[in-house]
């Protein structure tokens, strides 16, 4: 099989990123993979990748997304392929799209909860990028060209269809892998107390956990929630990139600084979940959140909001706890307490949790995305 992929960067690092690189080195074991992006980073082919630079100068996102869009949807053009493999609106002429994001639905929770730490030009600026992706992610998958959209969460697939009008039974849903051998609750033997005596952190104390981008993931509701249980034993890691000064002054403001320690965007996240007790992302957006099944497979009870998608992969009290609101910062409060406090109850969850993402292997995935090209394909000859 010939296989296209076009995705603008291809690492690990990020979700969509790890997603075509994950698949494109399983793929390349048995077909004839070729990649069209900018960068291609992290992959390491089991056979033969040819590898398609889209030359995008660095420069306002809206304009580099769309001389991307124009380079891609010309150069993939000028070959065959079997199956051509886009990711949302990036490029047009896939006939097989993966949606890692809704940007209608994005918007309208901008609307909903504005990001504390944006200016003013920021929040125009993120609203201009937000229409001109919605334009371009509604044109690709009305276009007619794609067969199949594959869907990261029931939560993305029902906003396609709310905002696209896409038909339910052209969207199939596909949960993202993870690694279940490098998140592992073994690992907290191998890192608890370096990533604690690193970061100063009592050995005793109930250590949670923050990991993703500092505004959309809900940081504030989480520092405000802190708050209401600084009596308590605790910590707080905030991993992730953001505007590291205005989440201290929120912190100090709240009267919590001395219990949060920033670690930055890190590639060795796996040791931060293999040290902390309680995982929490009160995210006012995310379409699944692998950081979420990332912390279940390393044993940890994580507290998330409904807002994000891996939520419906949690059974409530069973293998996790669900916000209902992730901007009331009393009920992120009354969620951890008990937490926080039973140390019995943390383990009974985590261990839940890692039982219920066993099974989320990104040779799973890759293998119910074979199916779905097989499926194209044979749909294709029907048509002929």
């Amino acid at each position: 099989m010939k296989i296209a992929f076009v995705i603008h960067d291809i690492n690990k690092t990020g979700g969509m990123e790890r997603y075509s690189a994950e698949l494109i080195e399983r793929f390349s074991k048995e077909h004839e993979i070729h990649v069209f992006a900018s960068t291609m980073e992290g992959v390491n082919p089991q056979g033969q990748i040819i590898f398609h630079r889209i030359p995008v100068i660095e420069i306002l996102f809206p304009i580099k997304s769309i001389i991307f869009f124009l380079l891609a949807s010309w150069l993939v053009k000028r070959h065959s392929f079997d199956i051509i493999h886009g990711n949302g609106g990036n490029f047009y002429g896939a006939n097989i799209i993966t949606a890692h994001f809704c940007h209608r639905a994005w918007g309208e929770a901008i609307n909903l909860f504005m990001i504390d730490s944006d200016k003013i030009v920021k929040r125009v600026y993120k609203k201009i990028v937000t229409r001109i992706d919605s334009a371009m992610e509604k044109f690709v998958y009305k276009s007619g060209r794609c067969k199949v959209v594959i869907a990261d969460s029931i939560k993305t697939k029902n906003e396609l269809c709310k905002f696209y009008n896409i038909k339910k039974e052209s969207v199939e849903i596909i949960y993202y892998g993870i690694d279940i051998e490098l998140f592992n609750p073994s690992n907290r033997l191998l890192y608890n107390k370096d990533i604690r005596e690193t970061f100063k952190i009592p050995l005793d104390s109930c250590l949670l956990l923050f990991v993703g981008a500092l505004g959309r993931k809900g940081l504030s509701f989480l520092l405000r929630s802190l708050k209401l249980l600084k009596e308590e034993n605790i910590f707080l890691i905030i991993a992730g990139k953001g505007d590291r000064k205005y989440y201290q002054r929120e912190a100090e403001s709240f009267g919590v600084d001395n219990l949060i320690r920033f670690a930055g965007h890190r590639s060795d996240i796996h040791k931060f979940y293999a040290s902390a007790d309680i995982f929490v992302l009160p995210t006012i957006y995310e379409p699944f959140g692998m950081v979420v099944t990332e912390a279940m497979a390393s044993g940890l009870p994580v507290v998330v909001s409904r807002q994000a998608g891996a939520s419906e992969l949690i059974t409530e009290g069973e293998d996790g706890i669900l916000i209902k609101n992730a901007d009331d910062h009393e009920e992120i409060a009354h969620i951890l307490m008990p937490l926080v406090k039973d140390k019995d109850l943390r383990q009974r969850i985590g261990h839940n949790a890692r039982l219920k993402v066993e099974n989320l292997s990104w040779d799973k995935m890759a293998d119910e995305t074979m199916m779905m090209y097989i499926k194209v394909l044979a749909d294709s000859y029907k048509a002929r």
